[in-house]
């Protein structure tokens, strides 16, 4: 393929997908039918939805496949089951303690900026007539009790895994906002073939900071694409109880509930940080207390700093 060409090939697909991505600023769900996305008459299997991965009680493939990496995947670890809620397991720590609230990288597990508690993959189950190229899809969490770390794509096409010789993954958005908890991924494959069946888009890793029943993750904004837009159904949002195994390990039914909130956000160099504690605990005798860990080390001899 001659440069020329490539770079037409190129201009081509991102004036089109240009096009599709102005789509996703608009309500991408017809109102009276919550999660569909309207073509009269016409009925398509396409599901876009959440899969509980590593961290919880619905893992798919183990992880990590050695204690020195962050990006342990080798393909996708889709387990072939898009899931409306799953359980914190809080399987990364290994120092031997259970913690209803794990926001720190598990000892000697992975490496630092990995993510700790938990990963959600967003799988795109697509009809064979359908396959796509192009995906612009934001995922919504509660702050409160995830902390968003990474986008991570090791093993899969649209990380680049398998690609064609002069095909590439061109990335237009790739962010995370804690504050108001959404993390948003838009790429354009160019060059290589589109993606149908079962897709693996993307995974979001997440640190536990907080103790939940029933905190959503959910897709919030969703264009898929080849170029033209496919008309595809997005699952319900997925419900994390970060609270139940714990329950189960410990012995007594507390049903949890804990977050934490610090001001000014965003932090100001320099000035104080005011932290604030909240919690209720159905389950519990006595009075509930709390103490801040400003310690970064988890392993067993460890004194917290608080």
């Amino acid at each position: 393929m001659t440069t020329k060409r490539s770079l037409t090939i190129l201009l081509v697909t991102i004036v089109l997908l240009l096009g599709s991505l102005t789509l996703a600023s608009l309500p991408s769900h017809n109102d009276s039918i919550p999660g569909v996305h309207p073509v009269a008459g016409v009925s398509v299997p396409n599901v876009l939805g959440l899969d509980c991965a590593y961290g919880s009680n619905l893992e798919g493939s183990p992880f990590p496949a050695s204690v020195t990496t962050s990006a342990p995947y080798s393909g996708p670890d889709f387990d072939g089951t898009l899931d409306s809620g799953c359980q914190a397991t809080y399987l990364a720590d290994t120092d031997g303690v259970i913690h209803p609230l794990v926001e720190d990288n598990p000892t000697a597990i992975v490496a630092n900026g990995a993510g700790g508690g938990l990963t959600i993959d967003v799988v795109a189950s697509l009809n064979a007539s359908t396959p796509i190229n192009c995906f612009d899809i934001s995922v919504a969490y509660d702050p409160h009790v995830l902390n968003g770390v990474v986008i991570e794509q090791t093993g899969l096409i649209w990380g680049g895994t398998g690609l064609p010789a002069g095909a590439f993954v061109l990335t237009l958005a790739k962010t995370f906002d804690n504050v108001n908890g959404v993390a948003r991924l838009a790429q354009v494959l160019v060059g290589a073939p589109q993606q149908g069946g079962a897709s693996e888009l993307f995974r979001v890793r997440f640190d536990l900071v907080g103790a939940s029943l029933n905190s959503p993750v959910q897709i919030v904004s969703d264009t898929l694409t080849n170029p033209s837009n496919v008309q595809h159904n997005t699952n319900p949002p997925t419900s994390i109880d970060s609270t139940g195994i714990y329950d189960a390990l410990s012995g007594i039914t507390t049903g949890l509930a804990a977050s934490w909130t610090f001001s000014p956000t965003p932090e100001v160099p320099g000035s104080p940080l005011t932290f604030t504690a909240t919690a209720t605990c159905p389950g519990c005798t006595g009075i509930l207390s709390y103490s801040w860990d400003f310690s970064s080390n988890d392993a067993p001899a460890s004194m917290a700093k608080s």
